[in-house]
């Protein structure tokens, strides 16, 4: 609204007129200029709505969440660690930091475990991060997909997670020349890979990772419902363009067989007048 006043020259109150006007004082109002009648219109597309009934759901949910049985603290040690979890704390232990295309001090995994991504000083805390975020998703009904892509099915749709630490640029000073490394901050994040625009939980000033749980599963909850409609709209698309398609053959091989029938019509009648002849 405000941009459109300003596109057309309309006055808008002050900093401080609102609170001023809930205190009882008054606040000077600049008069309108003078200039021709327009019309203004103002387009409340599609999208907007959609945002408005997507964050309402993601209200309700969230609602859901903290009304159920679930825990989302995580301990301050690894206790009862998933197979998952398990098999990612191994491979990161016997790990080396390798920093082509990572931060230098980041320690990585490949395919072969949980996807992370974390500094040595930073594998305990991720692991347990880990653990509680799959443990929360087990027991909200959901499944995890311990195979080589170590998939998350949330409502039976698909989601890649990664864990990883947010890196930050360092200036080196032990060269003759002025150069710069990627390191690990000591943020850690949880990224949620297959989405657009791609969604990141990362640490903050008043709330850590940890303190995130329920957002991140809601978020989930949320992604895979927009994801089934999705799927079935294009399932839908898709079976009625086939169809449309198997009726566009159908016409076509009609077309052709009447041509073929009006060719050899013509042909005949061209013979038997040769043959008058």
């Amino acid at each position: 609204m405000r941009k459109i006043c300003k596109k057309h020259n309309i006055p808008t109150p002050k900093a401080g007129h609102w609170a001023k006007f809930r205190h009882g004082k008054s606040s000077p109002k600049k008069p309108l200029p003078k200039s021709e009648n327009i019309r203004i219109e103002i387009d409340f597309r599609d999208k907007e709505n959609k945002t408005i009934h997507s964050n309402s759901r993601l209200a309700r949910i969230k609602n859901e969440l903290q009304n159920s049985d679930l825990k989302f603290d995580v301990p301050d040690r690894l206790s009862k660690p998933y197979p998952a979890v398990k098999n990612a704390k191994k491979v990161l232990r016997d790990r080396k930091s390798d920093w082509f295309g990572q931060g230098k001090d980041i320690i990585f995994s490949r395919s072969e475990c949980l996807a992370t991504e974390v500094t040595k000083a930073n594998i305990p805390r991720a692991l347990r991060v880990w653990n509680a975020l799959i443990n929360l998703i087990l027991q909200r009904g959901h499944k995890f997909s311990n195979d080589e892509n170590f998939e998350f099915l949330i409502n039976d749709e698909k989601f890649q997670i990664r864990v990883r630490e947010i890196l930050k640029r360092i200036k080196v000073n032990d060269s003759s020349w002025e150069r710069y490394e990627m390191v690990g901050s000591g943020v850690l994040s949880v990224k949620i890979e297959d989405t657009y625009p791609v969604k990141e939980w990362r640490d903050q000033k008043t709330k850590t990772l940890e303190d995130q749980l329920l957002s991140i599963l809601a978020k989930l909850e949320l992604l895979s419902e927009k994801k089934k409609q999705n799927r079935i709209e294009r399932e839908a698309w898709h079976k009625k363009y086939e169809e449309e398609e198997v009726i566009k053959k159908v016409r076509e091989e009609k077309v052709d067989t009447e041509i073929s029938r009006f060719k050899n019509s013509s042909v005949l009648q061209l013979a038997g007048i040769n043959l008058n002849i």
